[in-house]
């Protein structure tokens, strides 16, 4: 692999676990809001800014983030730790961030009830193969860009340890299915797949988890030209794996040559927007690298400078074997 190809990798690694981060710090102030609230107090909302007092993220301050980046934080060092993805040892990494936030409410971004039931699981001795709830929340999606990076050079792979990394927390066929396709969306992104090949594989290999998510993935696609209020009639909103992981494909796929576009859209959408921005974020910084993130969001993100650590360390070891 030649120096300006693995320097442009690097480049799109950090980028993508940063995109996952702005996202989700863009969309933490108006999580849970519906379009309509949105709209009466932001107009769009286009920088980082606190959610309304009584708000359950009203403590964090604007450019933090909320459990969907840590969540994904957890899976990067699990792998770095590992030096691949072991799902045994990620189940044991997401139990400890889970018991930290239980003995600590303070510290509770938001963190979602799916994941809670299951980690209490994991800290009762219950195997990774038996903690996982069957909701169809996307908890598991909204943390997965990290396989979808490292894998990044075998869709196969990609697949099948996205797969496997829902199943600890989320263990239904959607939420499984979810994993997937955000995974499948990363990879594809930093391989520049042109949107039309990258619907097919991940419509394809999605399917095979969970149909009805790969047909609105695929709707997702055909509706990319249609404004933001249509989509969200045609899509929703809310944290169900069936809405959050289309409408971030929707986002993506409406502003594929733009990263701030495609995570504006995504922050808008009201209802999950904390999910849908960190997921659009991850394939837009995929796609684009760290260069396509406006310089006002990097400056006040939080943890910036451990993020970029971390992202350039999962980098290393995925290119570690290669010539």
């Amino acid at each position: 692999m030649g120096g300006n190809l693995k320097d442009r990798l690097k480049n799109r690694f950090v980028g993508s676990i940063l995109g996952v981060a702005v996202g989700d710090a863009l969309g933490m102030q108006v999580e849970e809001l519906s379009r309509e609230e949105i709209l009466s107090m932001h107009g769009v909302v286009r920088d980082y800014g606190k959610a309304p007092e009584g708000h359950p993220n009203d403590r964090l301050e604007p450019g933090m983030y909320t459990d969907d980046t840590e969540q994904t934080i957890t899976l990067l060092v699990s792998i770095i730790e590992k030096g691949r993805f072991d799902v045994g040892h990620f189940a044991m990494k997401i139990s400890e961030w889970g018991k930290q936030i239980m003995e600590h409410p303070e510290l509770d971004r938001f963190s979602g009830g799916t994941s809670k039931k299951a980690i209490k699981k994991l800290l009762e001795g219950i195997d990774w193969m038996e903690s996982g709830e069957e909701g169809t929340t996307c908890g598991s999606a909204m943390r997965v860009a990290p396989i979808g990076l490292f894998y990044y050079y075998d869709l196969d792979f990609v697949e099948k340890f996205a797969r496997m990394s829902s199943t600890p927390t989320h263990s239904s066929h959607g939420a499984r299915a979810g994993a997937m396709a955000v995974a499948l969306g990363v990879a594809c992104c930093i391989n520049d797949y042109p949107i039309e090949k990258m619907v097919v594989e991940v419509v394809k290999r999605t399917a095979k988890e969970d149909e009805e998510l790969a047909d609105k993935i695929q709707l997702a696609y055909e509706i990319r030209e249609v404004d933001l209020d249509e989509a969200v009639r045609e899509i929703g909103n809310s944290s169900s794996v069936y809405e959050t992981v289309p409408f971030s494909f929707y986002s993506y796929f409406g502003h594929a040559d733009r990263f701030e576009d495609a995570v504006i859209t995504a922050v808008n959408a009201g209802g999950d927007t904390d999910s849908i921005g960190a997921i659009t974020g991850g394939m837009a910084g995929a796609r684009h690298g760290v260069e396509s993130i406006p310089d006002r969001w990097l400056k006040n993100l939080e943890n910036k400078e451990y993020l970029i650590e971390l992202a350039e360390k999962l980098y290393i070891l995925a290119v570690k074997d290669m010539a």
